[in-house]
């Protein structure tokens, strides 16, 4: 998988665009040869807001997600719907500037690098787990 970094939104109304996750082919596929089979994304996100009001957006052709992230670090479950080639990551609120002085960069969280599986059973247990540590923070 790729990432590629995608230009933040100046509009706070408007969800930030984080970054679009490029799904592997099949070795040696090509675009019309996605694998036709169910896959799972997951990563870890971390975020800085302490009442979940950090949400984050995940979509992938008709397929959408909003999740809120707790304080700290998250792990992001998202069924990929079969033949998907991008996943699209985006937040509704950036980490507030004079936190961070004297960087230019403007943030929303952190995130480690993603994976892409297909173990339906891990994926309920990731979801399972996420949301319980949102209901433990609220």
């Amino acid at each position: 998988m790729q990432r590629k970094h995608g230009e933040l939104a100046h509009l706070a109304a408007r969800p930030v665009l984080l970054f679009v996750v490029e799904i592997a082919l099949r070795p040696g596929g090509d675009a019309e040869q996605l694998a036709p089979v169910q896959r799972f994304l997951e990563f870890q996100a971390h975020s800085h807001f302490q009442d979940l009001s950090q949400i984050l957006t995940l979509e992938s052709g008709a397929s959408r997600l909003s999740r809120p992230l707790a304080q700290h670090w998250n792990v992001v479950p998202f069924a990929v719907p079969t033949g998907a080639d991008t996943v699209t990551l985006r937040v509704n609120k950036l980490f507030p500037r004079e936190r961070y002085p004297g960087d230019g960069r403007e943030l929303a969280l952190m995130t480690r690098e993603p994976s892409l599986h297909g173990d339906a059973a891990r994926h309920a247990h990731v979801v399972r787990q996420q949301d319980n540590l949102v209901l433990n923070r609220t």
